[in-house]
């Protein structure tokens, strides 16, 4: 029997990482060995081409011998929420341009977002209402998507302020009066203690994290990663508050999924984070039902 045998080469070769450090969400190191196979053919400037057919511009640095993806990493990463542990595939179909495929720490394919928000930190395009100790709400600034949207209507909360609203759809968004009505009711509450509110989206519903604007979060973490509890009521739910210095966000990110299953939530939902205990990190939780 010979000693080499016959071997295939995929026309369309790929590579994939798992982000497993915290610098993965500023750059990723691409494979040195497919950098000596096919790094001649790939330019400064790369195309991600994702399956939801957006398209993401991405510079690509070569020094010493290793190349990764920089500029304009870290936009991506944070617009599709990568985290420790996810897993992406990317595929070089030549000119540059590489097919993208998440897949989350089930090994699962994520759901693709199709609108960007060039809020740092956050996601895409969620409607956000944060309060910290002076209880000031902040409404955040949107950007139109790379693709084509139908336009947005927009409705008054108050004088100083706006939020965008959706109408319902196949996806589950709330009509602009039952989210206005949800968000009256949640400015209402009033408290001593420091409390965040955000209004639930479908990638907070049917993902594994949740946003938290990192300036309220700073306050009161003392460490990147640390057990908050959730209380709703008499029940209480174990998560984990991801902080990174370096990106500048905070996450919950363990445990999140399974809240947000176990009390129903639903898009459109007002969720209030209020600060209970900073010690040993207590979280109240007021749900604020579209109905």
């Amino acid at each position: 029997m010979s000693a080499f045998l016959p071997a295939f080469s995929a026309t369309n070769p790929r590579f994939f990482k798992v982000i497993v450090e915290e610098t993965s969400f500023i750059k990723l190191k691409i494979p040195p060995k497919f950098m000596m196979k096919y790094g001649d053919y790939i330019s400064n400037s790369v195309c991600l081409k994702l399956p939801s057919g957006c398209q993401w511009e991405v510079e690509l640095t070569k020094r010493d011998g290793e190349a990764w993806f920089e500029k304009g990493w870290p936009e991506f990463s944070k617009f599709y929420s990568l985290d420790y542990g996810h897993f992406l595939v990317f595929t070089y179909k030549g000119n540059s341009m590489f097919e993208v495929c998440i897949c989350d720490r089930t090994l699962t394919e994520t759901e693709y977002p199709i609108t960007r928000d060039v809020s740092y930190g956050e996601d895409d395009n969620s409607i956000e209402i944060f309060d910290d100790s002076t209880h000031s709400p902040k409404t955040r600034e949107k950007c139109p998507s790379p693709s084509s949207r139908p336009p947005k209507r927009k409705r008054k909360v108050s004088p100083s302020n706006e939020v965008e609203m959706k109408e319902r759809d196949d996806e589950g968004f709330s009509t602009s009066s039952e989210k206005a009505t949800a968000l009256e009711r949640a400015k209402g509450f009033k408290s001593e203690n420091p409390f965040i509110m955000i209004t639930m989206q479908p990638h907070y519903i049917h993902r594994h994290t949740l946003n938290i604007r990192a300036s309220f979060v700073k306050s009161f973490a003392k460490q990147k990663r640390q057990v908050v509890k959730l209380h709703v009521g008499d029940r209480s739910w174990s998560a984990c508050l991801d902080v990174s210095s370096i990106y500048h966000t905070a996450k919950i990110t363990i445990g999140w999924r399974a809240f947000a299953k176990k009390n129903h939530l639903r898009v459109g939902d007002v969720c209030i984070f209020e600060v209970m205990e900073v010690n040993d990190l207590v979280m109240k939780v007021h749900i604020f039902r579209l109905d």
